[in-house]
């Protein structure tokens, strides 16, 4: 049955319907489920993404996630955000992770969901110079980026942000503190934090314990 333009607008019915990951046990390329691992936990992030809520003053609030290793929350993270972008004009979306290869690692799996969508629905990209990054036709832009990059944060006025084991960044509260003001006044932008618990001595534990006690 084909796809509606409201589906195509839902990062969670398109995840679920079309989404492809690569497979470590076995290495191939399979498709997405939610119920494999943590469902609560995946399901809580797409239907964030899907579905920010908003707070009195109508902004969109921001999620944050602190949860064990290796239960998929920074996968399905940029996954969602994936969708999010690909149907949505002009929109752009940054995941910034603790490290460059974990950055690669995710932009990675972005591509393989990406090559592996149906053609008859696979939104249509345009080269760039930008490394780690999928630039639409309709001018939507998807990229990752890593918190070990200079000036990470500048300039980065994203609709929506996925900010990946905060607590390991060498300096999380000094790229807060440049992407800030770029998504504060914006009542549409949103954001996903996340990150595995770490020791108290990692170089971003304590602040990100304030972020999450503020949450």
């Amino acid at each position: 049955m084909p796809i509606t333009d409201a589906q195509l607008m839902d990062p969670g019915y398109m995840l679920e319907t079309t989404g492809h990951v690569l497979d470590q046990s076995s290495d191939q390329v399979i498709p997405y489920d939610v119920n494999r691992v943590a469902p609560y936990l995946q399901s809580k992030i797409i239907n964030y993404v899907a579905h920010p809520p908003k707070d009195s003053g109508g902004f969109n609030r921001w999620l944050c996630v602190l949860s064990s290793r290796q239960v998929g929350k920074s996968l399905c993270s940029a996954l969602a955000l994936y969708y999010h972008v690909a149907y949505r004009p002009s929109t752009f979306a940054a995941l910034i992770t603790d490290t460059i290869p974990r950055s690669r690692d995710l932009f990675r799996n972005i591509l393989t969901c990406h090559d592996n969508m149906p053609a008859a629905y696979k939104a249509q990209t345009i080269k760039n110079r930008e490394a780690n990054q999928l630039t639409f036709k309709h001018n939507g832009k998807l990229r990752t980026l890593s918190a070990e990059q200079s000036n990470v944060g500048i300039g980065r006025a994203m609709s929506f942000g996925h900010l990946s084991e905060l607590p390991f960044m060498s300096d999380a509260a000094g790229m807060w503190n440049t992407l800030y003001p770029a998504i504060t006044n914006r009542k549409e932008a949103a954001l996903i934090m996340e990150s595995t618990p770490s020791k108290m001595t990692e170089p971003s534990a304590a602040w990100f314990q304030d972020m999450c006690n503020a949450a």
